[in-house]
C-alpha cells in the first residue's frame, strides 16, 4: 500500500488488509551458468525408487479397477502404467504372476505401442479375453486370448483415431474410463467422448466401430 511504513497493516476494503514487511531481495540480471533447459533430465530422484522404477510387483501407485474372471485377478495400476495379473486368486500378500504394459515389475514408463499403456484406469476379463481402458492413449487394448507373459502386446487396439470427424461413432472413444465384457459383448464408457459404446459381438479387428453409441440428449 502506498505510504504505508513497515509493520503497519493497511485496510484495502472488503475485510482485506496487507502489511509492508520492509524486506528487500537481490535481483539476478544475468543468466547463471548451468540454467535449466526444456526436457532436461534430473540428476537425482527424491521420494521414489529411481527413474522409471515402479518399486516392484506389490507396490501400487494410484490403483484403479480390480477385475476377475472367477479364476484370475487383474489390477489396473494407473500411475505405474501397467496391469498386474494373478493367475490364481491370491490368499495373502502374493506377488502377481506377470504384468501387462511393462516388460518387468520394476518398469513404469508410459508407452503408446501395443505393449505399452498410459494411465490405464479400468480392466475387464471374461471367457479368456481381457480388455483394458488405456485412458491417456484414448483407446482400448484387447487380448482375444488370455495373456501369459510380461509385456505381451494386445491383439487388437480400438482407439479414438484423432483427426476423424466428430460425427464418426469411434471418435466417442476419447478418454475411456470404464470397460466391461462377458467375452461376447463389450461396453465402454468415455469421459472426453461423453458416451457409452456397445459392441454386440466381441471385436475382431483393430478400430472396429461400436454397434451402438449412447449420448446424453442436448
Amino acid at each position: 500500500a502506498p505510504g504505508a511504513g513497515p509493520g503497519r497493516w493497511v485496510e484495502l476494503g472488503n475485510g482485506v488488509a496487507v502489511m509492508r514487511t520492509g524486506a528487500s531481495y537481490a535481483a539476478e540480471t544475468r543468466r547463471p551458468s548451468g540454467w535449466f533447459r526444456s526436457g532436461q533430465a534430473a540428476d537425482i530422484a527424491l521420494s521414489s525408487f529411481g527413474f522409471g522404477n515402479a518399486g516392484g510387483p506389490l507396490l501400487f501407485n494410484h490403483p484403479g479397477v480390480v477385475a476377475s474372471d472367477g479364476t484370475r485377478l487383474l489390477l489396473a495400476d494407473r500411475n505405474n502404467n501397467r496391469v498386474l495379473v494373478w493367475t490364481k486368486l491370491p490368499v495373502g500378500n502374493t506377488r502377481p504372476d506377470f504384468v501387462l504394459g511393462q516388460k518387468t515389475f520394476t518398469g513404469n514408463l508410459p508407452g503408446t505401442g501395443r505393449d505399452g499403456m498410459r494411465w490405464p484406469v479400468s480392466v475387464s476379463a471374461a471367457a479368456g479375453k481381457v480388455v483394458v481402458a488405456d485412458t491417456y492413449n484414448d483407446r482400448l487394448l484387447v487380448w482375444t486370448r488370455f495373456p501369459t507373459r510380461n509385456g505381451q502386446p494386445a491383439d487388437l487396439v480400438l482407439n479414438a483415431a484423432p483427426g476423424r470427424p466428430d460425427s464418426n461413432p469411434q471418435r466417442a472413444l476419447a478418454w475411456p474410463w470404464g470397460v466391461w465384457t462377458d467375452g461376447t459383448k463389450l461396453a465402454a464408457t468415455t469421459t472426453a467422448g461423453g458416451a457409452v459404446l456397445l459392441w454386440n459381438a466381441f471385436p475382431a479387428r483393430d478400430d472396429q466401430p461400436a454397434d451402438l453409441v449412447l449420448r446424453g440428449g442436448g
